[in-house]
């Protein structure tokens, strides 16, 4: 393997000796070379395939508050994948950082960027959708600009967070990790650093999406259990009123067949839709009342199933961003603690979470997989 290059990081206690490197074995090394570039790849196409389907149909897609912040994930989780995933790679296989402190710390800070960047428009597009799901009746102008709004802030609050690790507040190594990141020791100043971060960059998102998927979930639930019981009581109405005659416009139409009434009542009659009912009789509702709930039914399983993807979304964050999150507290107070194998392995679940949020958003739209499969295609398929 390639000899270590020489990178003192200055922490909030003084200097410390440079890093010794991975210390992988090649039985080691190889597989994870290979876990990674298939992550790599994967993050790179996905979230590119994103943002080219979006692009291709700016007009029509692009203006969609939801949509916007989607977009916004796919350019934070693809610049992650094209800037910082690859030099993982070259450090997995040179068993160090070879690239020098000066590029280590541009590393360090578009990590923390991008990362947080994209746990932020998690949070954005949960706390978009809790807006939407709670005000149905909001303007789609008003919505609009309450994600440009959100896109704005969640930048601006990555980039404050990418600021503190390479300002002399906190600090960047290569250390033993398989790309340059933040790292803190037991001194006051480091350790406020690393709690800020923390919350910054991932409690905060956390949060955010908890609380707002907890009150979506809630508010489905009780429109839920209104729907259906509207539908019951249209039931009960037909068992009121079994084999019945039925009057038609001009008194036309009586008996216990399928029977459509015509398509507009004339004469000041209500129009109805009659259906057989097997031995019960027949079905009588009015045509107003069947398309209401169908609508409300299609509209319970857009929300019912919106609900899913965002509980998908979030513990999948949870599982592959958690475990770094603690790794890092517990190499802080204790190194010795925590081997290479370790952190690589927090560090890569932290990369397949960016690989991931592509494949969940085409998975459980329809909608945006076709249109995916028009971008690819034109791009030559």
């Amino acid at each position: 393997m390639m000899e270590a290059a020489v990178n003192t990081t200055v922490h909030g206690n003084g200097s410390v000796p440079p890093p010794e490197g991975l210390s992988f074995t090649l039985a080691q090394s190889i597989p994870l070379a290979f876990v990674l570039f298939l992550v790599i790849v994967g993050a790179a196409l996905g979230n590119i395939i994103v943002v080219g389907t979006l692009a291709q149909t700016w007009p029509n897609t692009i203006g969609k508050p939801g949509n916007l912040l989607v977009f916004w994930l796919a350019v934070a989780d693809g610049l992650l994948a094209l800037l910082v995933m690859p030099f993982s790679l070259v450090t997995t296989i040179g068993d160090s950082w070879i690239l020098g402190d000066v590029f280590c710390q541009i590393e360090g800070f578009l990590f923390t960027f991008l990362t947080t960047s994209s746990n932020m428009a998690l949070g954005m597009i949960s706390l978009n959708r809790y807006y939407k799901v709670s005000q149905p009746s909001a303007s789609e102008n008003i919505a609009r600009a309450r994600a440009k709004k959100l896109l704005l802030y969640g930048w601006i609050h990555a980039a404050a967070v990418a600021v503190t690790v390479v300002s002399g507040w906190g600090n960047v190594s290569s250390g033993e990790d398989l790309v340059c990141l933040p790292t803190w020791d037991t001194s006051a100043r480091s350790l406020t650093n690393l709690v800020f971060v923390s919350i910054a960059a991932y409690i905060l998102p956390s949060c955010i999406m908890g609380i707002t998927y907890y009150r979506i979930f809630h508010i489905v639930r009780r429109r839920s259990k209104k729907v259906i019981p509207h539908a019951s009581s249209l039931k009960e109405s037909d068992r009121n009123n079994p084999r019945g005659s039925l009057a038609t416009n001009n008194g036309g139409a009586q008996g216990n067949g399928a029977v459509a009434g015509p398509s507009r009542p004339t004469n000041g009659t209500a129009h109805f839709t009659v259906q057989s009912n097997g031995a019960n009789g027949v079905s009588v509702l009015p045509r107003a009342a069947q398309t209401h709930m169908h609508s409300s039914y299609q509209k319970q399983a857009t929300e019912n199933k919106t609900v899913v993807t965002l509980l998908i979304i979030l513990g999948m964050f949870m599982v592959l961003w958690t475990p770094f999150i603690i790794v890092t507290f517990v190499r802080s107070f204790a190194p010795e603690l925590v081997g290479p194998s370790t952190r690589a392995i927090t560090v890569l679940m932290v990369f397949v979470n960016s690989a991931a949020n592509p494949v969940v958003y085409s998975l459980r739209n329809t909608s945006f997989r076709a249109a995916a499969r028009d971008f690819v295609c034109a791009c030559g398929c």
